[in-house]
């Protein structure tokens, strides 16, 4: 089998995939999410692991199907779409996130605590939950979203490791 990835992000959730599953394949890099996007409809490559945002009007067009959604909980926007736990691959999260960074003065202190707009989340197919604990909402405080960050490098590096990627 053979897997394309146009971001990194799409790369290390598809060689956890690879790793967690024991599924052979092969890595077929792409300059960008829609050039692999492109030939995967194109039988080119045999699955991707995609961010939502590029592939949700594909799979709503009936071009590609959802199989599964990386996430611990089901993604509104994809309907009945299961999660991989529910898929049989017990244990495999992936989810993107951001976040933003301000220097510890008072104004930027507020605004980290001002409500998060979840209409917005839920229209770009995010998740305001941060993951992993799933009880801390956007935004958090900076002690929290550093032991997050750490937590969330520790993690991507010993798969980015054992999967050999290096640097582009």
């Amino acid at each position: 089998m053979t897997f394309s990835s146009g971001s990194s992000s799409t790369r290390v959730a598809s060689e956890l995939y690879k790793m967690m599953s024991g599924a052979p394949a092969l890595h077929v890099p792409y300059k960008g999410v829609p050039q692999a996007l492109t030939d995967l409809m194109g039988h080119q490559v045999d699955f991707m692991i995609s961010d939502i945002n590029p592939a949700l009007p594909l799979i709503q067009n009936g071009k590609l199907r959802a199989v599964a959604v990386t996430t611990s909980e089901r993604n509104p926007l994809l309907g009945k779409v299961p999660t991989m736990a529910e898929s049989g691959l017990s244990g495999y999260e992936m989810t993107a996130w951001v976040a933003a960074f301000f220097p510890p003065i008072r104004q930027s202190r507020r605004r980290t605590h001002e409500p998060a707009d979840p209409k917005r989340a839920d229209e770009s197919g995010g998740n305001r939950t941060l993951q992993p604990d799933r009880r801390s909402t956007f935004p958090i405080d900076a002690r929290r979203a550093g032991r997050f960050v750490r937590s969330e490098t520790a993690k991507w590096a010993k798969v980015i490791k054992a999967a050999g990627i290096e640097p582009e």
